[in-house]
């Protein structure tokens, strides 16, 4: 079983608490802060990386609005048809392309060896 950070500082509080720091804190002291600021870390992600979820969100619904029903499309093929992914890497493009297929809208195949989407 793992342990997370806090379990090994309340640990390590337990060992150290009766050591006195030259400056005059306690070993106790020291690991209660080093807790403490564990406790005030943020968890979860940061709001540039949610904003940056809903853009790609939603770049991959106007994809999967743009493309048509049984047609396969290479990534290329969906920058020159959807005008907002011109200019997009090629990975951003998988990443995005992602998103659509884990909610079921996109499904990705190979054929002869070269991946095209269509619409699930």
């Amino acid at each position: 079983m793992k342990m997370t950070k806090r379990e090994k500082w309340n640990i390590v509080a337990e060992v150290i608490a009766d050591i006195q720091f030259e400056d005059g804190t306690s070993g106790k002291d020291f690991a209660e802060h080093e807790i403490d600021l564990l406790n005030r870390k943020k968890s979860g992600p940061s709001k540039a990386t949610v904003e940056r979820r809903a853009i790609n969100e939603a770049i991959a619904e106007e994809i999967v609005s743009s493309l048509e029903p049984d047609t396969d499309y290479s990534i290329s093929s969906i920058q020159d048809k959807v005008e907002s992914t011109v200019g997009l890497s090629t990975s951003k493009m998988v990443a995005i392309l992602k998103i659509a297929i884990e909610k079921g809208s996109l499904v990705k195949d190979k054929i002869k060896g070269k991946t095209v989407y269509r619409l699930a």
